[in-house]
C-alpha cells in the first residue's frame, strides 16, 4: 500500500484487510493522526492495484511498529470492494486447500 503524505508518497506493508479497512504498517512511523482522511491511497493486492480513500480509525504499538488502522469512506467504488471480497475468499480457499493437502 502506499498513500501520500506531506507532499511525498509513503509505503506500508499489508497486515489485514477487509471491505471495510486495512490495517498495516510503515517502515518508519509517520505520526498519522486520528479521523484523518487520506485521499489516492494505492493498495496493491497480488497482481490488483485499486484506489481507496480512507480515515485513520487509530493506531496500536505491537512488537515496537505502530500498526494503522484505516476505514475505507463510503465513497469507495462498488467494484473495488468486490475485488477487495474477492481476493480474500480466493486467499482463504487456497489456506483450506493446503491445510486439507
Amino acid at each position: 500500500m502506499n498513500m501520500p503524505f506531506n507532499g511525498d508518497f509513503i509505503n506500508s506493508v499489508i497486515r489485514d484487510i477487509s471491505v471495510v479497512g486495512i490495517s498495516c504498517t510503515f517502515e518508519h512511523d509517520p505520526g498519522l493522526k486520528k479521523n484523518a482522511l487520506y485521499k489516492d491511497i494505492q493498495v496493491r493486492l497480488q497482481s490488483m492495484l485499486l484506489k481507496v480513500e480512507a480515515v485513520v480509525f487509530g493506531s496500536r504499538s505491537e512488537c515496537g511498529q505502530q500498526i494503522y488502522v484505516f476505514l475505507f469512506t463510503q465513497r469507495i467504488d462498488p467494484d473495488v470492494r468486490v475485488k477487495i471480497r474477492k481476493y480474500i475468499q480466493q486467499n482463504l480457499q487456497s489456506k483450506m486447500d493446503q491445510e486439507i493437502n
